[in-house]
């Protein structure tokens, strides 16, 4: 959780009741998940229940606002996991050299790695928000249709097909 830090001058014997702190926890700036109450001389409010995850997806999708900046990576991974119901994992992975990348992913391609969804929602949402022009990369292809009725071979990894380390 962290430490919350309050400006306050406590006396020495500790007994903060009296202190210029007592009288100001009453406001959260932001809900703190597991707090069940304040201690202080003033109600005090114990902050928003535990969010739901349709309520966590439809955070994100308002605090996206525009789809402006779809294409990043940053974006498509917050795409995935707002806008396909089930994803556990996203990641998405850019190679944008011009050559095959030490991975095996192609040049100019993206590698969107999800786990835990329906293969046709995940290509959905990749044909949706990817730019022009880019490849994708994955061990799952999946045909999508364009306005135009045209089909297209979108690929994409499975999470429990990767495995993937922060070094």
């Amino acid at each position: 959780m962290g430490n919350y830090w309050l400006p306050c001058d406590i006396p020495s014997n500790g007994d903060w009741r009296n202190s210029r702190a007592s009288q100001r926890l009453s406001t959260p700036v932001s809900a703190v998940t597991g707090w069940a109450g304040v201690r202080n001389p003033v109600v005090g409010s114990t902050g928003s229940d535990r969010e739901t995850n349709a309520d966590y997806r439809a955070r994100l999708k308002a605090a996206r606002g525009s789809n402006a900046g779809a294409a990043t990576e940053p974006a498509m991974r917050l795409l995935l996991l707002s806008d396909v119901e089930g994803v556990t994992l996203a990641v998405v992975i850019e190679n944008d050299s011009m050559s095959t990348n030490t991975s095996g992913q192609i040049a100019k391609s993206i590698q969107c790695v999800v786990n835990g969804v329906l293969e046709q929602d995940v290509t959905d949402t990749i044909w949706k928000y990817k730019a022009a022009g880019v490849a994708t990369y994955g061990t799952t292809t999946i045909t999508v249709k364009d306005s135009y009725e045209r089909s297209y071979k979108r690929a994409f990894a499975e999470g429990r097909e990767q495995f993937l380390l922060k070094i």
